[in-house]
């Protein structure tokens, strides 16, 4: 019979989206990464716009044909920063997986780079006199720009408030250390429109988070709901729905690993006397007991047990052979008997009896005829006694 514990490395837990509420720490880090996800999709269709923006811009006037390196050159480190930004889209992912705050910090560089550069030629455009033929089109087209960014990084709290200060502040800078009236509208101008952006991208963070926290609260619903419909209410193991659905799986799974697949059915012995004598609730606690008694025992996580009705469970043990499973429903047969329950005051001892069988699986279909061998077992363990355990081998057909 084989013994083996897997192990899987937990996941790290990282700085989780506002409001996280009642998600665990993994569930956290996960809405965190799909959440950086998601902002890599939402920027990635925008990564070379700021380059054709800017030579769009440029067209204005006589700009490009008197400043052609200027302009040329703003365009290359441009267009250069948006192949970098999408580059790392493509690999976001993997990266993610490898070392998440290294490369969220690079994709943050990344796009900070991009909004300085286009609000420094924002800055430019205002300021510089031989700029003023493009003036008409870089504002409007900067405000289109610099909208359309801010509601597409509002999702992540740290660009939402630095993207707008990144995009907007040169200007405002600039206008400020040559100030005159026009330059002082300007720049209160831009003080307001920085304010707005901040408002509107906190709008959207707080839809967006909250919406995605309550699907994930959704899923944890439906996973407990699940959970609960596939316990046993009362001893608080697996029901049978649960073991008609765990025993074809690993039924099929032992066929093609070509391992053994064991079942042990258990039975306490002289339940309905004792129900007669002492009453349910009594009964009960010895159901509960005894669940307890057998699940304790269980030493494997692929082991389990399920209440399969009345005060019969089920032990299913894949990759055990039929005189490992004996050995096993031995030592559970031991621990029920041993246990002592006080009625009153009184001491009580129950006890069970325990059909074994085990095959090597060779048809798709024969689960269930598992079963009904390990309750033939069980038979011949009350006709021979009770308290006792019987194992019958079983061809796997």
């Amino acid at each position: 019979m084989a013994h083996s514990t897997p192990t899987s490395p937990a996941a790290p837990p990282m700085p989780a989206p506002e409001d996280a509420g009642e998600l665990t720490p993994e569930q956290q880090h996960e809405l965190r990464r799909c959440g950086l996800l998601e902002l890599s999709r939402r920027t990635s269709a925008g990564v070379f716009m700021y380059a054709v923006a800017w030579m769009i811009v440029c067209q204005g006037g006589a700009f490009f044909q008197q400043h052609r390196r200027f302009a040329l050159a703003n365009a290359g480190v441009l267009l250069a920063v948006g192949i970098l930004r999408f580059a790392l889209h493509r690999r976001f992912a993997v990266l993610l997986e490898r070392d998440m705050r290294r490369w969220v910090l690079a994709y943050y560089s990344l796009v900070f780079c991009h909004a300085v550069h286009w609000g420094s030629l924002l800055a430019m455009s205002v300021t510089w006199g031989e700029a003023a033929a493009i003036r008409p089109f870089m504002v409007p087209m900067s405000v289109a720009i610099i909208m359309a960014g801010i509601i597409v990084v509002a999702i992540d709290p740290f660009l939402a408030r630095f993207y707008p200060i990144a995009a907007i502040a040169p200007v405002v800078v600039l206008l400020m250390l040559n100030l005159n009236a026009a330059n002082a509208v300007f720049a209160a101008l831009g003080t307001a429109f920085m304010a707005y952006a901040w408002m509107i991208s906190r709008v959207l963070r707080n839809d967006y988070w909250n919406g995605q926290r309550a699907r994930a609260l959704l899923e944890n619903r439906a996973r407990e709901l699940e959970q609960v419909s596939l316990t046993d209410a009362l001893t608080q193991v697996p029901n049978r729905l649960y073991l008609d659905r765990r025993l074809p799986v690993e039924w099929l799974q032992a066929r093609r690993h070509k391992r053994p697949l064991a079942v042990a059915l258990v039975d306490l012995d002289h339940f309905k006397r004792l129900n007669d004598t002492y009453g349910h609730p009594f009964g009960d606690r010895c159901l509960r007991e005894a669940a307890a008694t057998l699940r304790a025992q269980l030493l494997r996580p692929s082991d389990m047990v399920a209440r399969y009705g009345g005060e019969e469970f089920v032990v299913l043990m894949p990759d055990t052979d039929l005189a490992g499973a004996t050995a096993v429903a031995e030592r559970l047969r031991e621990q029920v008997a041993a246990r002592s329950l006080l009625h009153e005051g009184q001491p009580v001892r129950i006890a069970c009896s325990i059909g074994v069988a085990a095959c090597m699986p060779s048809s798709p279909d024969g689960a269930q005829r598992l079963v009904k061998r390990a309750d033939e077992a069980l038979y011949q363990a009350k006709a021979d006694g009770r308290n006792r355990v019987v194992a019958l081998a079983h061809e796997g057909t």
